[in-house]
């Protein structure tokens, strides 16, 4: 019975053995749990930093097409102004037209006019 008792050397040797690979698996796991911390860390400020980029990005976005809205707007209005302007030149150089004839016709009365006043006045 007193042999029970007592811890044989090889039995203290793998009972070391054990007590040194749980404190080396404990400083392991601590050191993983350290990183894995860490590691959250950097992730959520990564994930602070892309929403706060697409956030931006998404701003910008917006006023370009806000923009790309304008232009088009004004590329509209602008056609159509010119094509006001076409249209009233048309429409003067074809009411010039019409009215040559009247302006010759006035124009040859007037000389006409003239010529007699002149011969009357002789």
């Amino acid at each position: 019975m007193a042999d029970l008792g007592r811890i044989t050397l090889s039995q203290r040797k793998e009972r070391r053995q054990r007590q040194f690979s749980s404190k080396i698996l404990s400083r392991k796991l601590a050191t993983c749990q350290e990183v894995t911390k860490s590691t959250i860390i950097i992730v959520t400020c990564l994930t602070k930093a892309l929403d706060d980029l697409n956030f931006g990005v998404a701003q910008a976005y917006m006023n370009q097409r806000k923009l790309d809205h304008n232009m088009k707007i004004m590329v509209k209005n602008f056609s159509q102004a010119l094509k006001g302007i076409g249209d009233r030149k048309n429409w003067a150089g074809s009411f010039e037209m019409d009215m040559l004839p009247w302006n010759i016709f006035t124009m040859e009365i007037y000389v006409e006019y003239i010529f007699i006043c002149i011969l009357l006045s002789w």
